[in-house]
């Protein structure tokens, strides 16, 4: 997982090893600028961001369990 820099996405790009995927924090931010810049997306960005505040939760418990154990 990683920022847009460039960089990245040419690494992606060369092989079959790596898989590129941007952050959480910044695919939300896209959806967010989404439902301001097309007000009629609001329900869809809503429900996508409460569902990624439910991943990002069961991640955090998730990391929680690992730590512990």
């Amino acid at each position: 997982m990683c920022d847009r820099d460039s960089a990245y996405k040419r690494l992606a790009l060369d092989g079959d090893e790596l898989m590129w995927a941007f952050c959480w924090a910044q695919v939300r931010r896209d959806f967010l600028k989404a439902a301001r810049s097309w007000p009629e997306l609001e329900r869809w960005r809503g429900t996508w961001v409460d569902e990624s505040r439910a991943l990002s939760h069961l991640n955090a418990a998730r990391v929680q369990e690992w730590d512990a154990g």
